[in-house]
């Protein structure tokens, strides 16, 4: 792009036609009715209180994060998650601001995110004055803001704060391109007519609304700064008001946040919905996993048995027909996955057998007697990459490509159930395990890697045959990472 490229604002519209016509995502719209019943009989407990605690200092962290507030080591950000906004964790060198600084726009951030639970439970509209107490909030902590004087000069001035903008904000990116956002006279009618049509808005799919307000709002830029943390705060607000989760975009996924509201700038809202879809669906796969905490109110050693066999008794009266009709949904999934590793090792075998290399590749699926095998490197790469807990105890399968002869590698997908207790949700995950030799006389050494950037999770609320297109992508997607793997290790 040349420095003289300019993106021109336009009136803001309502929600494509198209949107509203299309499928809501497959792996969000699978596990929400499972959090609904799960969150029924969990919300009070310890374990999700903790997950909605952490997940609230996670939000107040990456907000401003994602703005450049300020800067926070990982080690530090994973302290603060767990413990709270404490100065005394954040050590030297671990942010580019006093800490002190730091940690009063995270309360900051945290008391609107507080903020937005309250407006809910009082049920009020959405107003131009409620969205400027909310920017106020968001930015009490920010002692001022980068302007552009009249001589083109970067300079620090006051932050207008719960006011609309009185200058234009019209920042340049790096790549010289320029956006030039909504005018000030503009601002006042535009956040009505923002309002207005929020308002109207009826049974509408959450992730929907909150890119469309999301981006809307942004479009429009009404603040002198701190719209980005507005936005995504009222995108929070509509995911709160559909009973999931506050939207966490960490700094990983800035990069791609910001390519998908460029798109939207361009008239593709799409990409942004996918991408709230799937970070909620991801808040949704790890709750659901949550243990449930049943003996957190016992006092003394009968009530905590009672409990035990309360919980008990719970898990053997599951809604088998959910997890059953989960178990078959997994099964015709299976089936598109196995049809796709053999018609890849079909080609491998017969170019192998053509270029005259000593390896086969071999398609296999799990029996009864040994659907248990990779339940470790499942559970490890459940646990540690995606967060979510694997149910051993439920009906699981897998389906594998094995390479052998010079090389012992697989490209595995288990199909297992997600939470402490079955109760439909479950998610394949695919991974890579490959045998590394080890010196004369020591065992092999078997290594496992995830191919997908993250779990394909269904349940059984759609059979198979309604996921089939979004897996069989899925799936493609994995295997190619496979390949690359098995490329590089060649």
């Amino acid at each position: 792009m040349g420095t003289a490229e300019q993106r021109v604002w336009q009136p803001i519209s309502d929600v494509p036609g198209y949107l509203l016509s299309e499928p809501r995502p497959t792996g969000l719209a699978s596990l929400e009715p499972i959090w609904r019943e799960t969150r029924a009989r969990l919300e009070h407990s310890k374990g999700v209180q903790h997950f909605n605690t952490r997940l609230a200092r996670q939000w107040a962290i990456e907000t401003g994060l994602i703005e450049r507030l300020y800067t926070l080591d990982r080690g530090v950000t994973n302290l603060l998650v767990e413990h709270g906004f404490h100065e005394a964790l954040i050590g030297h060198g671990a942010t580019d601001l006093p800490s002190h600084d730091v940690i009063a726009m995270l309360q900051a951030h945290s008391e609107a995110l507080e903020g937005l639970f309250t407006f809910i439970r009082g049920d009020r509209p959405l107003s131009t004055s409620y969205i400027k107490e909310l920017h106020a909030t968001l930015t009490k902590a920010q002692k001022s803001v980068h302007a552009v004087d009249s001589l083109g000069r970067t300079v620090e001035t006051e932050l207008l704060r719960g006011d609309w903008k009185r200058r234009p904000n019209n920042p340049r990116r790096e790549d010289g391109t320029t956006f030039i956002y909504c005018p000030p006279e503009q601002v006042p009618g535009q956040m009505e007519t923002l309002v207005r049509l929020y308002r109207e808005h009826k049974d509408m799919p959450p992730e929907v609304e909150a890119a469309w307000l999301h981006h809307r709002f942004t479009q429009i830029h009404p603040f002198q700064d701190g719209n980005g943390r507005v936005a995504r705060a009222l995108a929070t607000l509509i995911f709160l008001r559909a009973g999931l989760f506050p939207l966490v975009v960490d700094r990983d996924q800035r990069s791609t946040y910001i390519t998908r509201l460029e798109a939207a700038d361009g008239g593709d809202l799409r990409p942004l919905v996918l991408l709230f879809a799937d970070i909620e669906k991801q808040a949704l796969l790890r709750a659901i996993g949550l243990a449930e905490d049943t003996i957190q109110t016992a006092s003394g050693l009968s009530a905590a048995v009672q409990a035990v066999v309360q919980s008990a008794q719970r898990s053997y009266a599951e809604p088998a027909a959910a997890v059953a009709d989960a178990a078959r949904t997994a099964d015709e999934l299976a089936d598109t996955a196995y049809a796709r590793l053999r018609d890849i090792g079909d080609v491998f075998n017969r170019d192998f057998a053509e270029a005259g290399v000593p390896m086969r590749a071999t398609i296999s699926r799990s029996t009864e007697e040994n659907a248990y095998y990779y339940a470790a490197q499942v559970t490890k790469i459940a646990n540690e990459r995606f967060s979510y807990y694997v149910n051993l105890h439920a009906p699981r399968q897998w389906v594998r490509l094995h390479l052998r002869d010079g090389i012992r590698a697989d490209l595995i997908f288990s199909f297992h159930s997600v939470g402490y207790q079955a109760r439909g949700a479950m998610a394949c995950l695919s991974f890579t395990n490959v045998r590394y030799e080890r010196q004369a006389g020591e065992p092999a050494e078997w290594t496992a890697a995830p191919m997908c950037a993250e779990p394909f999770t269904f349940s059984n609320a759609l059979p198979g045959h309604a996921l089939h297109a979004d897996f069989t992508t899925w799936v493609d997607a994995s295997i190619q990472v496979g390949l690359d793997a098995l490329r590089r290790l060649l």
